[in-house]
């Protein structure tokens, strides 16, 4: 499996994004997944998208990708930014990441 891509971003790009890396950092790890992750404010993470695999942020701005989820982007929204059991669920869900059987 390549590398997964992945960026995270809230409104600012400053606070709630690094919280999410590391949460998804821990996820992605505990399953074995070799990813980069970057994080960004929204308005830029819209518009460097269609470089990444996936991006995660709150549930509340994946209207704002629209576009590329048109295009094939994974949008994960996340409620509770925080929980990792939300986050694993989310990635697994996607497709990204193969289900252990």
């Amino acid at each position: 499996m390549a590398k997964l891509k992945v960026i995270c971003c809230c409104g600012a790009g400053m606070g709630t994004c690094m919280l999410v890396r590391s949460k998804v950092d821990k996820v992605l790890t505990k399953l074995g997944v070799d990813a980069k992750i970057d994080i960004e404010s929204v308005s830029n993470a819209v518009l460097v998208a269609k470089n990444y695999d996936a991006v995660v942020c709150n549930h509340n701005l994946t209207s704002k990708f629209a576009k590329a989820e048109a295009a094939g982007l994974k949008v994960l929204g996340l409620v509770n930014v925080t929980n990792l059991k939300e986050i694993e669920e989310k990635f697994l869900e996607s497709g990204l990441i193969p289900k252990a059987d």
